[in-house]
């Protein structure tokens, strides 16, 4: 039997020419296919993650609307991959929650550097991750607009609404002031319509006309509420509570002075920052007692933040109240992992399902504490009280000029502007340096 002989491949594109010019031509398109689909394949998710940071950092930059928002449900429900609709949020939450790496440092300063980074990262994932499992490979619209609905929901409510900062139902006070429920059911309603408009672009283009006109007319018919007479916060730049006892009542005195000039001036309510009087012990009660006589002769109430004791290092993250009105306030869900440490038998005391409300001086009043502040289902069940006021304490000790303390004062006021309620706001930065 004859044996087979192999050509080089060199010697039968010579004697083909025109065969060589084909193989070339096919192996250099393949081999540029390939490249493309491997360049794809990175710049795609990219694209995705680009898309839902930009309209986040368009959303929540200083001085930013939250209109803002109302493209992502359209981008989801186009979005033609799991892993798309997931990078989208993704991107939404890191870029709108940039100050969590910040803030963790602060907390935990002498922990690894990298730890701060990974609860950034663990926070949007958690948040992003509804979306990415109601997302479904063929979408139609009305699969679209229950799965907006629902992951509107879950990342709204108990227990993923725990961490659900930058809710975009957060657009109704914008949109729609002084509506109320009303408000926060149109929103709900175009944020779901809209992802069932990915494949209708016109019926999107006249769903957004639509929002645009109602929300100019609530803003137009939109009046903002005045705070009761006599309600004022107090703004401070103290920095962290002192360590050190001496420093502490100094601290103590200087705030006295602050409030005793109010009272003369016939303030009723006066509102004190988050914690700024530090653990309510019996020093502290003791240094604040003639001030609450005082309070009380004028007819007036202190609400001071402080961490009121619970068991052992544990405490509630709220405020003593001294003088007409006397009592307690606490807090409903502390900072995770900063002040609420789960497994821990130190750190703030959660109460998540509270009613967050209280009779100031006669007014029903909501209390919102720091944290709670970027949240919206802790305003929903106070809401149910039908309260008249909102009284918001926030401390930001470590810092005064992140995006994030202007995030938790747009999210608060949103939601005062949404149900037409007056807001009296008191808040600490870090020591002001001339």
């Amino acid at each position: 039997m004859p044996k087979r002989t192999h050509k080089p491949i060199n010697l039968i594109l010579k004697a083909n020419p025109t065969h060589s010019v084909t193989m070339r031509t096919e192996c250099a398109m393949t081999i540029v296919g390939i490249r493309k689909s491997g360049i794809a394949k990175v710049a795609i998710p990219i694209l995705w993650l680009s898309a839902g940071a930009a309209l986040g950092y368009l959303a929540w930059q200083p001085g930013a609307t939250q209109w803002w928002v109302l493209p992502l449900p359209f981008i989801w429900a186009a979005s033609r991959s799991r892993l798309a609709a997931f990078l989208l949020w993704s991107g939404y939450y890191l870029t709108g929650a940039r100050d969590v790496p910040a803030v963790f440092f602060t907390f935990f300063p002498e922990s690894w550097p990298g730890w701060g980074g990974a609860v950034w990262l663990a926070h949007a994932a958690i948040l992003a991750s509804p979306w990415a499992i109601v997302w479904r490979e063929k979408l139609t619209s009305w699969r679209a607009m229950l799965g907006v609905a629902g992951a509107l929901l879950v990342t709204t409510l108990p227990p993923v609404g725990i961490l659900g900062w930058l809710s975009p139902l957060l657009l109704a006070g914008d949109a729609f002031p002084g509506t109320g429920w009303i408000g926060l059911g149109l929103t709900f309603v175009f944020l779901v319509l809209l992802a069932g408009c990915a494949r209708h672009q016109w019926r999107a283009v006249a769903l957004i006309l639509g929002a645009a006109a109602t929300s100019l007319v609530a803003n137009m018919l939109y009046t903002p509420a005045r705070a009761p007479d006599g309600w004022v916060g107090v703004d401070t730049a103290m920095g962290e509570y002192p360590k050190d006892r001496a420093a502490a009542y100094r601290h103590h005195q200087t705030l006295m002075a602050s409030v005793r000039t109010r009272l003369d001036a016939g303030a009723q309510v006066i509102v004190l920052p988050e914690g700024i009087v530090g653990p309510w012990r019996s020093g502290s009660q003791f240094w604040w007692r003639d001030m609450g006589q005082i309070a009380r002769e004028h007819n007036a109430t202190l609400v001071l933040g402080a961490d009121l004791p619970a068991d052992g290092e544990r405490y509630f993250n709220g405020a003593a109240l001294l003088g007409a009105t006397a009592g307690a306030l606490h807090g409903r869900i502390p900072m995770p992992i900063g002040v609420w440490r789960p497994g821990q038998n130190a750190g703030g005391v959660p109460d998540l399902f509270g009613s967050g409300t209280a009779r100031l001086q006669g007014v029903w009043t909501v209390y919102s504490i720091c944290y709670e502040d970027f949240l919206v289902y802790p305003m929903l069940l106070s809401i149910l009280d039908k309260p008249r006021a909102i009284i918001s304490m926030a401390n930001n000790w470590f810092a005064s000029d992140l995006d994030a303390i202007w995030i938790q004062r747009r999210s608060i006021e949103n939601q005062a502007r949404l149900f037409g309620l007056p807001l009296v706001r008191a808040v600490n930065l870090a020591v002001s340096h001339p």
